[in-house]
Order: structure tokens, then sequence, then C-alpha cells
């Protein structure tokens, strides 16, 4: 489920299923943090004097008011942050500091520490929040992990031939399991599926 949370600074943050934001009860330092673990769009309030910074597993966004996604998920290997409006510092564990510009996206591969910074139409990124299961150039067992979250089912892949395959296609987030798992079998030549309870199996 996608819930909607404000903080004590009427920051706006939207969560994606599966994801939790630590945060503290009141703002008093200089600066405004939140600790992020999955998917959510901040819309932060401006404040000058105080900037905003999250933090997630691997990176740290600064911000002062912006809009703007960021997806990293535990043990996912890609941390992804898009903006949409404003602009954001990324942080690297290095330290290393990326400024980015509105509909400009930056990867960072957590196992190989590379960076990507890709032009793209930032509000595909955030659709989700509005009841879409966006799941365009995504490898496939990142693909089947976000259908798994939408649909609170655990995904098995026993079959790594797919791993390298992309996938392109969005849904309405309601469609149901069967005919998701139906189209990808469509998009994905011998792919085979189980939907068993609350499991997906890939064969």
């Amino acid at each position: 489920t996608i819930e909607q949370v404000t903080l004590p600074d009427s920051t706006r943050v939207w969560l994606n299923a599966g994801s939790m934001l630590m945060y503290p009860r009141h703002y008093n330092g200089r600066e405004r943090y939140a600790y992020l673990y999955g998917e959510a769009f901040f819309d932060v309030t401006k404040d000058a004097d105080h900037p905003f910074i999250v933090k997630t597993g691997n990176l740290s966004v600064k911000v002062l008011g912006t809009t703007f996604n960021v997806n990293s998920y535990l043990g996912a290997i890609d941390n992804v942050i898009t903006l949409e409006t404003g602009l954001i510092d990324v942080i690297l564990p290095d330290s290393t500091t990326y400024r980015i510009e509105p509909d400009q996206q930056l990867c960072f591969n957590s196992l190989t520490g590379n960076i990507t910074t890709l032009r793209v139409n930032a509000s595909n990124y955030s659709g989700w929040r509005n009841g879409e299961l966006d799941l365009c150039n995504l490898n496939f067992d990142e693909a089947m992990a976000r259908i798994g979250r939408a649909h609170g089912l655990k995904v098995r892949i026993l079959n790594s031939q797919f791993n390298n395959e992309r996938v392109y296609v969005r849904f309405n987030r309601d469609e149901p399991i069967e005919n998701v798992m139906s189209i990808l079998n469509h998009l994905i030549p011998g792919m085979n599926y189980n939907i068993n309870d609350s499991t997906v199996t890939i064969n």
C-alpha cells in the first residue's frame, strides 16, 4: 500500500509499498533529516537556513525545497534518484557529490560503485503515487521485485536465464497478478511461471 506522511516541517512524503521512513518528532538543529529504506517521493518545504537531507543505506540527498523520487530498497543493487523540480546534491559513500537538475536521474550501483546519469521524464518515475506500476527499462529481477512489493507477494526466480532481460511495460497497480504475469509471459519468450497462494515462482 501507498502511504502519505507529513513531516514536522510540513514536507510531504509518499511511501511506496515495502518502504520505511524514520524522522525526528521535531526539527531543532541546522539540518532536517529523514532516513529512507525503500522508495519515496518527497515534496520538501523550502527553508534556506535548514537544508533537508534524505539518508539511505548508500547515499545522501541534500535539498532546500524541491520534488524528487528516491528508490533505494534494502538489498537492491541500484539506487536511483530522479529529480522533478529544483536542485539536489547526491552525496556518495566516499563523499563525492553530484549536482542533479530537473528531469535528470542518477543511478548508483552499490556493488561496482558505478554512477550513471540520464535525461528522463521525471514524472514517469513517480507514477506509482497515482496507482501505476511502472516497469520501464528495468532488469527482470528488479521488475519482479516491484511486482512482488506491489501485490504483497513473494517472488522466487529459479531460472537465471532471464536476468539480463529488460522489461518495458506499465500497469495499473490494481491490475490482477494473473494479468501482469500473462503479459510478461508474452513479452519474454520461454518464461514459465506459477502463482501459488502468496508466491510467484519463475521456472
